[in-house]
Order: structure tokens, then C-alpha cells, then sequence
């Protein structure tokens, strides 16, 4: 599969919010935020997962929405006596606790990274490598001499 660019897409966008929150947001302005968005969650895996990511899930896509809108209204600014601020600003905190939660290996994202390939075959191998022998005696040996390591 080929890698994503975006975790989500503007019609993503402007599903998860009242329409009116995003009116007068540009689709240039909305494809920056899904872009940043998708940068914010690529620094918080790299730990775990292979980037690109060739596939990604329903959860995944839902908070590189939910920080993609903070970010897509950020130029309006934030107003917490409206009416869908304080929703959107914790639907953005949740974002990124899950992300973090992620990070630490707490949280598993719906993802498949660069590893996975075609038929189940990986596309990147593991680099195995072992250091010199350590003086270890084959099951026959029958010496009692104390293991004299390196």
C-alpha cells in the first residue's frame, strides 16, 4: 500500500463539527490543519511504528480530526463562551492525551506502518547481531572449571 500523506480528509473535517464552526474556513486553510494534524500524530510514533503509515483507522482519523478543527479555527480564534468551543477544545485535549498514551506504549493506535507489506511479507528485516562468544562450554564438557567470561 502506498503511504498516507493526510489521516484524514476535509470531508472528515467538516463532518465532526457544526457546520457553522468551520464557515468561512478555506479548504486551503482546512488541508493545513489536516497536514499539521497528521504531523502532530507522526511525532508521537516513531518510538513504535515504521512512518509513513500506509493505513490508518476510524480512531485515528477521529483525532487527527479533533486537532485538525483547533487548528482550522485557530485563525477565527477561540471563544469559550461559545457555543462549540469548550466541546471542540476538549475533543483537541483528548487528542492529545491519547497520543501521549500512545507514546508511552499505553494506547494502540489503528495503524499499519511501513513493516507491514503485501501478502505479509515485511518489508523492512530485523537486524540481528550477537557479540563474540562468552566461554560457554558444549552440554559434553565435563570440566569443572569456574566460567572465566570476557
Amino acid at each position: 500500500m502506498p503511504p498516507i500523506s493526510v489521516y484524514a480528509s476535509i470531508a472528515d473535517l467538516d463532518a465532526a463539527v457544526n457546520p457553522s464552526a468551520l464557515a468561512g474556513v478555506s479548504q486551503a486553510v482546512k488541508q493545513r490543519a489536516l497536514v499539521r494534524a497528521t504531523g502532530d500524530i507522526n511525532s508521537y510514533l516513531p518510538k513504535t511504528y515504521v512512518l509513513p503509515l500506509t493505513e490508518v483507522g476510524p480512531v485515528t482519523t477521529g483525532h487527527c480530526v479533533a486537532l485538525a478543527v483547533m487548528y482550522a479555527l485557530g485563525g477565527r480564534g477561540y471563544n469559550p463562551e461559545g457555543g462549540g468551543d469548550p466541546f471542540i477544545e476538549r475533543m483537541y485535549e483528548r487528542a492529545i492525551s491519547w497520543l501521549k498514551e500512545v507514546a508511552k506504549g499505553l494506547a494502540t493506535p489503528d495503524v499499519t506502518d511501513s513493516r507491514q507489506a503485501v501478502d505479509g511479507v515485511p518489508q523492512i528485516q530485523p537486524i540481528v547481531t550477537s557479540s563474540s562468544q562468552r566461554g560457554f562450554r558444549a552440554p559434553e564438557t565435563t570440566a569443572r572449571e569456574p566460567f572465566q567470561g570476557d
